[in-house]
């Protein structure tokens, strides 16, 4: 990123993971500054509203200020723009906020069969909030017990 800066999808991704990283373990209020500094930044980028991790980075960061409207217009454009695995755990999380599990277990299912294996199980339990296979997609807990 040093080297050539102007690399929009590397920084887009970094923030992409600063973000997930953020939903999973407080950052301290120096890292939430720099972390909401790079989202504004990021909004500023040419094009940048034309890719998918745009709109994903947009709706960890709207789950997390509980804004599940705007989360889910988010993650819609960003299945608009790429049908992903991380989008639909993404989905099936703001479904689940919405209180529509069997939408949400829709979305868990789609995510694995995009991209099948224990990370994905392991995105879907832990991502952004815990999430129980047992309760919302039993499905899925079954491959768990397989590997």
């Amino acid at each position: 990123m040093k080297e050539s800066p102007d690399f929009i999808y590397a920084y887009e991704d970094k923030i992409l993971v600063d973000a997930l990283r953020q939903s999973q373990q407080s950052l301290d209020q120096q890292q939430t500054t720099a972390l909401n500094e790079e989202l504004v930044k990021l909004t500023r980028l040419p094009g940048i509203q034309q890719t998918s991790v745009y709109y994903k980075i947009q709706t960890i960061d709207m789950l997390g200020k509980g804004n599940i409207s705007g989360a889910y217009e988010a993650i819609n454009k960003s299945i608009e723009l790429e049908m992903s695995w991380l989008n639909y755990v993404l989905l099936g999380k703001v479904y689940e906020m919405k209180g529509e599990n069997r939408l949400a277990a829709d979305a868990y299912i789609t995510a694995f069969n995009l991209r099948p294996g224990e990370n994905t199980l392991y995105w879907i339990e832990n991502g952004i909030f815990q999430t129980s296979l047992e309760k919302i997609v039993p499905y899925l807990n079954g491959f768990l017990a397989e590997e």
